[in-house]
């Protein structure tokens, strides 16, 4: 199963078109200026403008996409000291959700740099599954799961915990950014009716909310993108809670390793060197236990010139042209 993160929008201003700030969804689009307009741009729309490479995004609302982008994003916090004013992703994460205030300069989605503490998030979990059974509440499944948002959590015969309440729930683990289940966007292709697997990527990307997609493109909710068996959506990427990382490193590269004969410092090389020495010094015990003494061996050279010479070994393995491994 793949495992796919959230990628940041952007807000832009509609008059002059201006890149203003990266953000989640178009909630997060709000002008402190009211005859200001302002709108959104989905990740999926700002990475296929980047891709054919046309001059209508700005280097900045590109840069939404890096995963380090997450980073600096300002969400909310509760500001009711019966939530102990964590810093989470919406009002439902509060138990007081009238005191709730959104995009707090200090609060990350990572961690509250104002109370220098990780940031937490609420939890959707089944009343069918046993509440103080801590062995099943110590990961996520489709039963019970971290969730950016409340919209998330199926009507009925679910529930809801906000961020204070998670411990609560026998075991459940504390909700960190890289726990956190989003939903995901969908956009059908024209003329595709059917995409292969290969392709999801392409028209599937993570979501915090319907609000984060393009206009017409369906939104599958956290838990039906737990229901499938191909991918998954996650807040965070893991590596982001140990303070952050560049784009290029979303995934590992895969790099074809090659020795350049020349490095004396490359492994390969040095591996070789030492085998070849230790063959020489070898050589050089056994001829001097069994063969006879300088003098002699002198002598037998003047009648037998066909000897053992342990300088060509070393040189043989220093060759440029002679070591392959």
């Amino acid at each position: 199963m793949s495992l796919f993160y959230v990628k940041a929008g952007a807000c832009f201003d509609a008059q002059s078109g201006d890149f203003l700030y990266c953000c989640f969804d178009s909630d997060d689009c709000q002008s402190d200026i009211p005859e200001k307009s302002v709108y959104f741009v989905s990740s999926q729309a700002i990475s296929e403008e980047a891709s054919s490479k046309t001059t209508l995004l700005t280097t900045k609302a590109r840069d939404c996409l890096r995963p380090q982008a997450k980073l600096d994003i300002p969400i909310g916090r509760c500001t009711s000291t019966l939530d102990d004013q964590h810093c989470t992703g919406t009002a439902s994460g509060c138990n007081d959700r009238d005191q709730f205030s959104s995009r707090d300069k200090n609060c990350g989605v990572v961690s509250d740099r104002k109370q220098n503490r990780e940031t937490h998030y609420g939890v959707c979990w089944s009343k069918d599954d046993i509440k103080d059974d801590s062995s099943s509440f110590n990961t996520n499944f489709e039963h019970k799961f971290c969730s950016w948002s409340q919209e998330d959590c199926p009507v009925g015969n679910y529930a809801w915990e906000a961020v204070n309440n998670v411990n609560s729930l026998g075991g459940m683990k504390e909700c960190m950014c890289e726990d956190v289940n989003v939903g995901a966007c969908v956009r059908s292709p024209v003329g595709k009716s059917d995409v292969a697997y290969p392709e999801i990527n392409d028209i599937y990307y993570c979501a915090v909310s319907e609000r984060a997609c393009t206009q017409d493109d369906e939104y599958l909710t956290a838990i039906e993108v737990l229901k499938r068996k191909d991918f998954q959506c996650r807040l965070c990427e893991p590596i982001l809670a140990g303070g952050g990382m560049d784009a290029e490193m979303s995934a590992p590269a895969r790099t074809k390793i090659t020795y350049n004969n020349n490095n004396a410092t490359d492994y390969g090389v040095l591996i070789g060197i030492t085998i070849c020495f230790l063959v020489s010094l070898l050589i050089v015990l056994i001829t001097s236990k069994f063969y006879p003494s300088k003098a002699h061996r002198q002598q037998q050279h003047q009648n037998d010139p066909a000897q053992v010479d342990t300088g060509n070994v070393i040189e043989f393995c220093l060759s440029d042209d002679k070591l392959i491994l």
